[in-house]
């Protein structure tokens, strides 16, 4: 009687554990669906996503300067830092070739006046002065030509008699000869100098406008010596300074950063998807927060990508659209020019 009491319990006991697993089981297929529900992954977000870069609107001018006279240019004087918001017209630097410019300069003026009066000598003829000396010189030398042609003739008197040598009477005839020739040369210097050549007067001129073109010339190296701001402008990084000479990457950079933009790279499969006046959203781990902005300009041209990504074999060859976006508020990302971030344009 007992044994059969043991039995009824074991198998009430295995029975009690059959409902509660059955119970259990049945729980946990009800919890499971709502489980499911809830980890389904969130929609993705509409629109196009690419990488961009954070540049000042109007890019970044190197602003350099060119050899004068195949001289290098060396920086003198450096009169800016970087940081510094400087003025169109404002002087950056001025280079060492400065002060032989402006003594080149002044050369150049002296030649002009020079050339300036030889215009005018050859316009006006000669000084009643100077005709008169050379008539004077004439003079002379006619006398000394009678005084010549009197001893020659007293020579040969006494060569006939042979009371002098041949090379007396040789000396006496080429004295002759060439006062007759100093006669000749001073009468047509007589002539010349009286006449006005317009030869002489075109000749001046071209000297003086010479001079004029040459001082031209040095005005303006000597103002090239002095490099000036193209624009208004944040100085954002200074290559050259003073001693130094400006190489490849000029004597500084210079931008505008009162308004930022950020140049996204659009894969070209999806570049229609995108206009001007889209809206856009910026973010990245750089950023202090996310950024709005607005597609404002479109690139004209498919080039490949410039932009570090993380799958380098399947993207470093994508062919990719410069879009430029204007940023709502960009005063925050002045100081991040260049910087990586992810961009999101709501094609919609």
């Amino acid at each position: 009687m007992a044994s059969k009491s043991r039995k009824t319990l074991w198998v009430l006991v295995i029975l009690l554990l059959l409902g509660s697993a059955a119970a259990a089981a049945f729980y946990m297929q009800n919890q499971a669906a709502p489980a499911a529900q809830n980890t389904a992954p969130p929609p993705l977000p509409s629109g196009v996503s690419s990488l961009g870069r954070i540049q000042p609107q109007d890019g970044i001018v190197v602003v350099g300067a060119r050899s004068l006279s195949g001289q290098p240019s060396v920086i003198a004087r450096l009169h800016v830092k970087e940081g510094d918001y400087i003025s169109a017209g404002q002087t950056i630097a001025v280079l060492d070739s400065l002060p032989q410019m402006e003594a080149a300069a002044r050369q150049a003026e002296s030649r002009i006046k020079a050339a300036e009066m030889r215009v005018k000598q050859a316009s006006e003829g000669p000084r009643p002065g100077d005709i008169a000396v050379l008539k004077a010189g004439i003079a002379r030398l006619e006398a000394d030509l009678s005084n010549a042609v009197t001893n020659l003739a007293r020579t040969e008197t006494l060569f006939k008699n042979a009371a002098t040598t041949k090379p007396v009477l040789d000396r006496d005839r080429y004295a002759v000869e060439a006062i007759t020739q100093q006669i000749a040369e001073a009468k047509e210097r007589l002539r010349t100098v009286g006449e006005i050549r317009p030869i002489d007067v075109d000749v001046a001129n071209a000297d003086v406008r010479a001079a004029e073109a040459e001082l031209q010339r040095l005005k303006v190296e000597s103002e090239a010596a002095v490099i000036r701001a193209p624009y208004n402008g944040t100085v954002l990084k200074v290559h050259a300074w003073q001693g130094s000479e400006v190489g490849p990457r000029g004597i500084l950079e210079l931008a505008r950063v009162d308004q930022m933009s950020v140049f996204a790279e659009v894969a070209e499969s999806d570049i229609q998807r995108v206009k001007v006046g889209q809206r856009a959203k910026i973010t990245g781990y750089v950023l202090p927060r996310p950024l709005e902005g607005t597609v404002d300009r479109m690139g004209l041209k498919v080039s490949r990508n410039s932009l570090a990504v993380d799958d380098a074999i399947n993207i470093t060859d994508a062919r990719v659209v410069e879009v430029r976006i204007k940023l709502d508020d960009g005063t925050d990302v002045r100081n991040l020019i260049d910087a990586q971030v992810e961009v999101l344009i709501d094609s919609k």
